[in-house]
């Protein structure tokens, strides 16, 4: 993990204070899950970017996951995508959610991991 992504994992637990669960993961380790975010695993596209179909070992076990890409020109910062990814993580027991496994925190490729 890179120095940058390392300072916004960093900012996201100390906002969380401990509460944030979720795993930094790095664009490789999303890209390799995904096939390279190929046509193939593309799930669907929503309001914030494609999301994609992705196999992960989360804890020595492979999980099935949704991969979102939030969108390069979207209006979502630095700060707006650290508040989302605290939010899910704090309301992750909520059963009308799905529960956010992880994100990237790349600014140029950031994504979500459910």
């Amino acid at each position: 993990m890179t120095y940058r992504h390392k300072r916004v994992a960093d900012e996201i637990l100390k906002i969380g204070k401990g509460k944030v669960t979720a795993r930094a993961f790095t664009y490789g380790e999303l890209s390799e899950a995904t096939g390279g975010f190929r046509a193939e695993s593309l799930l669907g596209e929503g309001g914030f970017g494609p999301v994609y179909r992705g196999r992960l070992s989360i804890k020595g076990t492979v999980t099935e996951a949704a991969v979102k890409q939030l969108d390069r020109n979207g209006m979502q910062g630095n700060r707006e995508f650290l508040v989302e990814v605290l939010m899910l993580r704090l309301l992750a027991e909520h059963p009308d959610l799905v529960t956010l496994l992880g994100y990237c925190p790349d600014g140029d490729r950031r994504r979500l991991v459910y």
